[in-house]
C-alpha cells in the first residue's frame, strides 16, 4: 500500500483514490484572465449560503499541474469568483474541470469543489502567445489566451488564498436528508515562482453539460502567466450553511 494512502481512507477499499491530505501541489503553470461580465449572470452560478461583495471579481484559467501524493500530472481549468459568506471573503469556484479521475474524486468528495471530467490536453505555447483549452467529451467548453508583456506584480492578482467550496453529498434514501458543508480552506506554503502580465483572451462555449456563453466577457481586465506552487492542507468545515 503505498504510503499516505491507508486502506479504506477512501475508495477502493483495498487501493484507494487518494490518502489523507495534505496534498502537495509541486508544479502549476495557469493562464488567468479577469474580465467583466453582468454581475447578474455571475450571481446566478453562486449556490448559497455564498453571496456576492459589492465588486467581485471573476476569471478564468486553464493549466497544467502536478500534485503529489494524489493526482499526479493532470490538465485543469474553470471560473474563479470572489464570494462573501458572512463575514468572510473568499474565492468560489463554480465550475472546474479536470482532466485526472483521482483529481477529480479527491476535490469533489474531500472538499466539495464543483469539479467535472475534461479532455486531456496541455498549454500550447506558440512564439509569444499561450493557449489553454478545456474540451469535456470533444466539445470545447472554455479557451484562454496570453501574450506576453512584461514581469507582473503578484500583488495585482484578484484571487484569495483561501478557498470555499459547498460539499453536496445526497442521500440515497429518501428517508435521510444529504449532506451539505461549507468547506474553507486556506492554502499554504504558497510559492510563486514566476508571474508575467500581458494581453488575454476569453471564449466561453455552450453545451448540455454547461453553458458559459452567458458570461460573455464585456471587456478583459488583466491576464497573466502563473508558474506557482502550494500546498493544499486539510479543510475546515464551518457553522452553517
Amino acid at each position: 500500500m503505498p504510503t499516505g494512502a491507508p486502506e479504506g481512507y477512501s475508495l477502493p477499499w483495498t487501493s484507494p483514490a487518494y490518502g489523507p491530505p495534505p496534498f502537495e501541489m509541486t508544479d502549476c503553470r495557469q493562464v488567468l484572465v479577469q474580465f467583466e461580465a453582468d454581475p447578474n449572470e455571475i450571481a446566478s452560478f453562486i449556490p448559497p449560503p455564498f453571496e456576492l461583495p459589492e465588486r467581485p471579481f471573476v476569471c478564468a484559467f486553464v493549466g497544467d499541474m502536478r500534485q503529489v501524493p494524489g493526482p499526479g500530472r493532470y490538465h485543469e481549468g474553470g471560473l474563479l469568483v470572489g464570494v462573501r459568506y458572512r463575514d468572510l471573503r473568499s474565492t468560489y469556484a463554480p465550475f472546474l474541470w479536470t482532466s485526472s479521475d483521482e483529481a477529480l474524486l479527491v476535490g469533489r468528495e474531500l472538499y466539495g469543489m464543483a469539479k467535472m471530467m475534461c479532455e486531456p490536453e496541455a498549454l500550447l505555447e506558440d512564439g509569444n502567445e499561450i493557449v489553454g483549452t478545456i474540451r469535456r467529451r470533444s466539445g470545447p467548453l472554455l479557451k484562454v489566451a496570453f501574450s506576453y508583456g512584461a514581469r507582473g506584480d503578484p500583488q495585482d492578482l484578484p484571487t484569495t488564498p483561501n478557498r470555499l467550496c459547498l460539499r453536496t453529498l445526497p442521500s440515497p434514501d429518501p428517508a435521510i436528508p444529504g449532506l451539505r458543508q461549507v468547506v474553507y480552506t486556506l492554502l499554504d506554503s504558497y510559492r510563486l515562482r514566476e508571474i508575467w502580465q500581458g494581453r488575454g483572451h476569453v471564449e466561453f462555449h455552450g453545451s448540455a453539460h454547461a453553458d458559459l456563453t452567458r458570461l460573455h466577457p464585456r471587456r478583459i481586465l488583466h491576464a497573466w502567466l502563473i508558474d506557482s506552487s502550494w500546498t493544499l492542507p486539510a479543510g475546515r468545515v464551518l457553522p452553517g450553511p
